[in-house]
């Protein structure tokens, strides 16, 4: 839980790729827990409301919050474990939503 009142955190002051980051890492260990409302909800922030603001360049960008790695490296990591944890269908909407809204992003410069 703490991650995500940091994630809402970035996201309040408008660190929109921390937040991303933030919220992709929350989300894998909702996941991890089974707490399946909570990972919709961060996986619709980072959809909805972070991914709207990043750029490609912010995609490539390394996390000042966690280890340095791009916030395109994070999203990824959360698509194979949504992936992975699809099971009927649990997760299709939210994957597809994240797919679009890093696709949009990789548009924006």
């Amino acid at each position: 839980m703490d991650r995500l009142r940091q994630a809402d955190g970035f996201l309040y002051a408008s660190n929109y790729l921390d937040a991303t980051v933030s919220y992709a890492v929350a989300s894998s260990w909702f996941l991890k827990l089974g707490k399946e409302p909570l990972v919709h909800k961060s996986i619709e922030q980072i959809s909805k409301q972070c991914l709207r603001q990043l750029t490609q360049e912010h995609l490539e960008m390394p996390s000042r919050a966690f280890l340095g790695i791009p916030v395109r490296g994070h999203l990824n990591t959360l698509l194979g474990e949504l992936e992975k944890a699809d099971e009927n269908a649990r997760y299709t909407l939210e994957i597809a939503e994240m797919r679009s809204a890093i696709r949009q992003a990789e548009q924006r410069k």
